[in-house]
């Protein structure tokens, strides 16, 4: 289960599978919210944003720099349990392969900032790459994380 920040009601999580446009009528939806329940994986997605960035320890980060490897993009905040859980694994992950195979990389979505990332990432010794995204403009760029661990 995920932690999620108050926020205003999201009548979009239960959106009909379809849309009345006139009594008796009815209309798919511009996008399916049916699963797909086929068994396959869709490789259709494209690629990933690019972005650029600066970590917590002031490196310059972009996505195209990590292009041909598996890459755990892993968006999180201090304050919340889950994440807090999952972070050991995070830095396991990372310790057992090179980061040039496997890349762990942390987006911080704290409204607090640098002081309280930095604070917990020494505290848990975290090894890979730190970003701050405070407005969650990173996080929009890859669909939108309105809870978290994702």
């Amino acid at each position: 289960m995920g932690c999620t920040e108050h926020s205003s009601s999201d009548s979009s999580a239960e959106e009909p599978s379809t849309v009345s446009r006139t009594p008796g009528t009815t209309e798919a939806p511009a996008e399916s919210t049916v699963p797909d329940t086929s068994g396959e994986i869709s490789t259709s997605l494209g690629p990933a944003p690019d972005f650029e960035r600066t970590t917590l320890s002031g490196n310059a980060v972009r996505r195209a720099d990590w292009e041909g490897r598996v890459v755990v993009l892993n968006f999180w905040a201090t304050w919340c349990a889950p994440c807090r859980e999952e972070i050991p694994h995070l830095i396991d992950l990372q310790r057992e392969y090179s980061p040039e195979e496997v890349r762990v990389a942390g987006v911080s979505i704290d409204e607090e900032g640098a002081s309280v990332v930095r604070s917990y990432a020494e505290e848990m010794d975290i090894s890979y790459p730190l970003i701050l995204d405070p407005e969650r403009t990173l996080a929009e760029k890859y669909g939108g994380h309105y809870a978290v661990p994702t």
